[in-house]
């Protein structure tokens, strides 16, 4: 039972010293420092493997923050360039709604001045009427129901022609 217990005892230690690095046992203080140096580097490692993992993560980041800003740089620049496209389409919107302004002042003038010649021609345009009534073959023109309306108009006509000789 002896024996047992230390063979047990024996691949116990064995086991732990292969777990803490020691590929075999330690028979010298040399041995132990070089141990010791061994695990400090380990352990110093694993601590700066954190640090590494999280900096590395960092600069994952950063990348995505530049690229990130390099798309609103350019989204700006979009921005920027449609402004100025907006702006030109606005001038030239109000350049053609003046434009389309004094057209339609221009075609209010005409009118007013068409009127006022149409009414001013209105007595020249009473001569073919006139004309044909007098030229008529009829024998009683002077019966006919328009006779004296077509006088009346004829003697303004006359008044009209008269006082714009000039």
């Amino acid at each position: 039972m002896n024996l047992e217990f230390q063979a047990e005892v024996t691949a116990t230690v064995n086991t732990s010293d292969v777990n803490h690095g020691i590929p075999q046992p330690i028979e010298t203080t040399q041995q132990f420092f070089d141990w010791f140096a061994r695990m400090e580097t380990d352990m110093e490692k694993d601590q700066e493997d954190v640090y590494r993992n999280f900096l590395g993560v960092v600069t994952l980041y950063r990348q995505v923050c530049d690229t990130f800003l390099e798309q609103i740089d350019n989204t700006v620049k979009l921005f920027n360039d449609l402004d100025g496209n907006f702006k030109f389409v606005e001038e030239r919107t109000k350049a053609m709604q003046t434009a389309c302004e004094k057209l339609l002042e221009e075609q209010n003038n005409l009118t007013s001045l068409a009127d006022v010649m149409a009414s001013k021609l209105a007595y020249y345009n009473e001569l073919e009427p006139t004309s044909k009534l007098f030229n008529s073959q009829i024998d009683n023109i002077c019966e006919q129901p328009d006779f004296v309306p077509i006088l009346s108009k004829l003697d303004e006509c006359i008044e009209h022609m008269q006082s714009n000789v000039s």
